[in-house]
């Protein structure tokens, strides 16, 4: 018997902080909704964490991520 597969979707999620150009919402490939999130972004990872709250976005509601840090991207 193989694994079990699990399956993924496109989830939307609102970001907050952070540098102002990495827009306010993106979408992961997710099983379930992750705790905490990390967002390419020139050369570095910005990293979210939920907060535990949704907020309105145009096609309903989405959880909200806050800036925790950022890293370079290994090479």
């Amino acid at each position: 018997m193989g694994t079990p597969h699990r399956l993924t979707q496109s989830l939307l999620i609102a970001l907050e902080g952070g540098p102002p150009e990495v827009p306010d919402t993106v979408r992961v490939q997710t099983a379930a909704r992750p705790e905490k999130v990390a967002v390419a972004y020139y050369g570095r990872h910005e990293h979210y964490e939920f907060t535990g709250c949704h907020v309105p976005v145009q096609d309903g509601t989405a959880p909200l991520y806050r800036w925790t840090y950022s890293t370079k991207i290994a090479e």
